[in-house]
């Protein structure tokens, strides 16, 4: 009986192929899968931003070292660059830090449940609003919120060390975004799809990352632009197009990593890819 291969196994082998992101089939695949998910996903954000907005409203006149709605106007009046030298400041920085780790680590286990609705859309046809929801239970919990914890530490390193830098200071700190973004971009992939650990998810994605580090880009540039595009529609086409950005991490894994299932109904003799046509 032939061993299945491990999980280093199976990507090493599919680092030694030649990847194909045909750009007509991967945009093929995005825009019918994103037509299938695109309410529901909208549905979970706007209930996941009821609470964020409602907490960092009531955190915002703190952060900016102000009591009122009257003490805003009057500074914007009389003072309209204090928000600029504020937002450098230290105080400013580290609260702002704490609530983006506070809202990553609680919508982490959501954005996996996104992307298994993307998964589930494009191997069974349909999915379901709790499918946003499962990871909160199981064994992937605790992997993925550790992964997002580090992520997000990372990222919001990054913004303190640079939020200090006047102007150029924005434009380091989004290089370094980008950077970690594309190098974790199959971190919680490879949990929730392949069953990694938090430390084979990570270097596992940094290996697949740097392998295809431009197309990575290319399609999470073109796809992050697809989701903000809905900033366009009075700011809540938002809700809709920000599915743009679950699917394309699911397709990143899909055709990168790939699933066993799918390629071997595809190598099964006898598929109906095989069949003969019946007259």
């Amino acid at each position: 009986m032939e061993n299945n291969p491990s999980l280093e196994e199976r990507i090493e082998a599919r680092m030694a192929k030649r990847v194909d992101l045909n750009f007509d089939r991967y945009f093929a695949d995005g825009w019918r899968i994103f037509k299938q998910v695109t309410y529901m996903i909208a549905g979970v954000t706007f209930l996941l931003a009821i609470p964020i907005v409602i907490v960092y409203f009531l955190m915002f006149f703190s952060m900016l070292g102000i009591t009122s709605f009257e003490q805003y106007l009057d500074i914007a009046k009389h003072d309209p660059y204090y928000f600029q030298r504020i937002s450098r400041a230290p105080r400013y920085l580290v609260t702002q830090s704490i609530f983006v780790l506070a809202i990553s680590l609680v919508s982490a286990p959501i954005t996996a449940g996104l992307i298994k609705m993307c998964r589930d859309v494009d191997k069974d046809g349909s999915t379901s609003f709790g499918a946003a929801f499962y990871y909160f239970k199981g064994r992937y919990f605790m992997k993925v919120v550790v992964i997002t914890l580090i992520m997000s530490f990372a990222q919001q390193a990054a913004n303190l060390a640079f939020g200090f830098i006047p102007v150029l200071g924005s434009f380091m700190y989004l290089g370094a975004a980008v950077l970690m973004y594309i190098l974790f971009a199959f971190s919680i992939t490879l949990v929730i799809f392949a069953d990694a650990s938090i430390s084979q998810a990570i270097s596992l994605s940094f290996k697949l990352a740097s392998k295809n580090f431009w197309a990575i880009l290319a399609y999470s540039l073109l796809f992050g632009l697809l989701a903000g595009a809905g900033i366009i529609a009075c700011c809540i086409g938002i809700f809709f197009s920000i599915a743009f950005v679950y699917v394309n991490q699911y397709l990143l894994y899909k055709y990168v990593v790939g699933f066993p299932e799918d390629e071997a109904a595809i190598e099964e003799p006898g598929s109906w890819q095989q069949q003969p046509p019946t007259m």
